[in-house]
């Protein structure tokens, strides 16, 4: 899985080792020219390994990443799903972000299905990797190689959208006699159907 790959995962935590201000894109990113709009910059994007260059001059006013800058803080810049709209870029300070992450204990297998460029795919990825869990990565996203992979992986933790949970559900070996190991369902993204509880 290239948004998981471990080259990916590397790159992004030394770039916040470094203190930069980075923003993770997956093959599933809106394109570019959108991208350029919702964030209000002109960036230079190269596939493959999720990275970009600014092309405008560093900013002469303060900005929030201006300010990160100042105290030597590295950034995540997420998009927002854009449920609600037009996606949104939101810069957050990642010295704050992973301080949640400092305490993490339980070690699960936890499958990563939540995509890298957002914040609950970051979430799992982080959480895992500081409490030294396992992160599963699956080659793609197909019912039937997720259900391969929970069972031969004996995950334990499965964070999902509520939408993926529904496809999941169709397909009579998503139950506790097939998938013993899995302990916990997570949800994320978006809204929750009544249905699901």
């Amino acid at each position: 899985y290239g948004d998981y790959g471990l080259n990916s995962i590397a790159f992004l935590w030394a770039a916040l080792l470094e203190k930069r201000i980075i923003m993770p894109v997956t093959a599933t990113t809106i394109p570019t020219k959108e991208l350029r709009k919702i964030i209000d910059a002109d960036l230079e994007f190269q596939s493959g390994e999720s990275t970009f260059t600014p092309q405008s001059p560093a900013p002469s006013k303060k900005t929030m990443i201006t300010e990160l800058i100042d105290i030597s803080h590295s950034g995540l810049v997420l998009l927002s799903s854009g449920t609600t709209g037009t996606p949104k870029a939101v810069l957050h300070d990642a010295e704050k972000l992973l301080r949640k992450y400092i305490h993490s204990h339980k070690q699960y297998v936890t499958l990563a299905l939540m995509l890298f460029d957002h914040i609950a795919g970051l979430d799992t990825m982080f959480y895992v990797i500081s409490s030294g869990g396992t992160l599963v990565i699956s080659p793609d996203r197909k019912v039937e190689t997720l259900i391969k992979v929970l069972q031969d992986n004996a995950v334990e933790v499965l964070p999902a959208s509520p939408s993926m949970i529904h496809f999941l559900l169709m397909d009579d070996r998503f139950c506790s006699e097939y998938l013993p190991a899995l302990k916990v369902i997570t949800f994320g993204s978006e809204r929750i159907t009544d249905d699901l509880y």
